[in-house]
């Protein structure tokens, strides 16, 4: 008897909706790209948002900006006529979707990644944050499952493999994220120079706003700018950094993953709880909301730790038991599971 040939599957359909843009950063699209990476089966991907620089870390996807699957409705309204399998959402403010109106459109399963929680009607929410009171989802889909907490901290693998080496000399890496107040920073910072004489590196994204007016005030200073650099080349560079100067956000995850000592500058009046709780428990130096702007400030943390090797050993222990860099893979685990389902016709848009 002859076996019956059986047909080819088409791999599973995952969109995600994500923007990266000066405003939201690139934040969502790097964490989203590293939780994708770490997927082992195969899945077409397409991927709604707005950014030129989404076709960089999505080149094989088709990428959409929201307008062209609205067709004068909600995105949420007409993201059907894309025929998802999955549905995977990283927003500033997830509150902001639909979510009645998606439902209502779309039969499929919905991974979300957050960072506030809140009434959200996901099948699979993803929040790396370290601060239970944002980890509450009273609206979770029935059945549906959260991963909460560092251990599901979203990052590149080259943070979870890279470490920590104190340089013989002295010097400080400065990394700043997207935003209007983070870019302010960034132009601040290079007119000011709040620091002791040695080697700086500035790390800005590549749609940091006004970047050849930046780059022209730092021509001839003692700062070395790097635009847009890769995940690897940035673990790299703040391995090899006597103490990193950052904003708030993902960046502060990173160095702790690496266990770099960090003076840190909450931008946003959001970032504050957690940079409290960050500074309690000694891993990393706030500044403040207001602090960012205080070159006196800047100056006395930045000396005094480079000042104290041992204060500075001290910290990077204790960065490297809050987290252990594997979160995108547990993310990217849950996320499969959804996807298999949708590969044996749980959830798939044919026969409906």
């Amino acid at each position: 008897m002859k076996p019956v040939p059986v047909p080819p599957t088409t791999p599973p359909h995952l969109v995600a909706r994500l923007d990266a843009t000066s405003a939201s950063g690139m934040g969502h699209a790097i964490r989203v790209d590293a939780v994708l990476r770490e997927i082992s089966r195969p899945f077409r991907l397409s991927v709604i948002g707005r950014g030129e620089a989404l076709g960089h870390f999505f080149p094989d996807a088709r990428c959409l900006g929201p307008e062209a699957v609205q067709a004068g409705q909600p995105w949420e309204a007409g993201l059907a006529a894309l025929r998802p399998d999955l549905l995977l959402i990283d927003v500033p403010r997830a509150l902001e979707v639909r979510w009645d109106v998606l439902r209502a459109s779309y039969a499929g399963s919905i991974a979300l990644i957050d960072d506030w929680g809140g009434p959200l009607d996901a099948d699979l929410i993803v929040n790396g944050t370290v601060l239970d009171a944002y980890h509450h989802y009273p609206a979770l889909h029935a059945g549906g499952k959260v991963l909460a907490g560092p251990d599901h901290a979203l990052l590149r693998p080259a943070f979870r493999h890279a470490r920590w080496r104190e340089p013989d000399g002295a010097n400080l890496v400065v990394v700043v994220g997207g935003g209007e107040r983070a870019a302010e920073w960034a132009r601040w910072l290079a007119s000011q120079a709040p620091w002791p004489d040695m080697p700086v590196t500035l790390v800005v994204g590549a749609a940091f706003p006004g970047l050849p007016e930046l780059a022209e005030s730092l021509a001839s200073g003692q700062i070395a700018l790097r635009v847009g650099i890769p995940g690897e080349a940035l673990a790299g560079l703040l391995a090899q950094a006597s103490l990193a100067l950052t904003t708030g956000g993902m960046i502060v995850y990173e160095c702790l993953a690496l266990g770099t000592p960090l003076v840190f500058f909450p931008q946003l009046q959001d970032l504050l709880p957690e940079a409290e709780w960050f500074a309690a428990r000694g891993v990393g130096l706030s500044l403040g909301y207001a602090g960012g702007f205080d070159a006196a400030a800047i100056r006395a943390a930045v000396t005094n730790l480079l000042a104290n090797a041992a204060a500075r050993q001290a910290m990077s222990r204790r960065q490297r038991t809050l987290l252990d860099g594997r979160g995108a893979s547990r993310a990217a685990a849950a996320i499969e599971e959804l996807l298999d389902q949708a590969g044996k016709g749980e959830g798939r848009w044919e026969g409906r």
